[in-house]
Parts: C-alpha cells; sequence; structure tokens
C-alpha cells in the first residue's frame, strides 16, 4: 500500500504503508523521494524452557517433540546466531539472496529440512561457520 503525502505547491511525496509493528522509520522529502532514516532491531524475548515446561503437559506433545529435537536443536541455534549478529530476517534473507519467507521456513523446526549447502549460507549471513558432527549412539 502507498500513501500520499501534500507537498509544497503541486509537490506531492508518496511513501510505503508500513506495518504497525514496523521498526524501520521514513522521513519523507520535497521531492517526492523518501528514505530510511533508522532500523532498530529488537529480538522478542521467548522462554524457551518456560514454553517446553507447559507444552509437555499437553498430551502427546512430549513424544512428537522428541522425534524432531534434532530439528528444534538446529532451529534453535539458528535463531540464537540471528539474535547475537542482530539481523532480521530480511537482512539475513537480503545476504543470502533469497526472501523473508523462505528464512522464517529455515528457522520453522519440522516443516523444512535444508540441506548443508543452505545451512552454510545462513551461517555466513549471520556471522558463524557451521560445524557437523557424528557421535556414537549411547546403547541401552
Amino acid at each position: 500500500m502507498w500513501r500520499t503525502l501534500g507537498g509544497v505547491g503541486k509537490t506531492k511525496c508518496v511513501l510505503p504503508t508500513l506495518p504497525v509493528k514496523s521498526s524501520l522509520f521514513w522521513r519523507a522529502s520535497v521531492r517526492g523521494s523518501y528514505k530510511v532514516l533508522e532500523s532498530k532491531y529488537k529480538p522478542v524475548a521467548h522462554n524457551h524452557k518456560a514454553f517446553l515446561a507447559k507444552a509437555r503437559k499437553r498430551k502427546g506433545f512430549a513424544e512428537a517433540y522428541n522425534a524432531l529435537e534434532l530439528e528444534y536443536t538446529v532451529a534453535s541455534q539458528m535463531l540464537k546466531a540471528r539474535a547475537r549478529a542482530g539481523r532480521t530476517q530480511d537482512a539475513v534473507a537480503e545476504r543470502m539472496g533469497t526472501t523473508k519467507s523462505a528464512i522464517s521456513r529455515l528457522e520453522s523446526a519440522g516443516k523444512h529440512a535444508p540441506s548443508l549447502a543452505t545451512l552454510k549460507r545462513y551461517a555466513h549471513a549471520v556471522g558463524c561457520e557451521i560445524q557437523v558432527k557424528l557421535v556414537p549412539q549411547k546403547v541401552a
């Protein structure tokens, strides 16, 4: 969506209409162009241990969660790395040459299994390197 602001004389400024939760601030110039003033990334606080404690009380959750433990671990590490880097999904997507929705899919555990090449690109985009380790299984 676009929003038109009145300008000087017959000049009008056209700005994109931003979502309410957007952290970008726009300024119109007399010529009708716009500039990004600042972008402040503020990660949303999430207490994963408290979430798991509450969720494990639901019937069938523990079995389903344990079946996807590796995927959830990888997704958690990806989210932590992005937060440490102070980057938004948009910023990571731009660095990887993809879209924000693709980053969202990568960061959602259990729905998509990214390739090692994709994980390497993501790690590079958030200023990390990727390490893969094969560990012998515990004998019960």
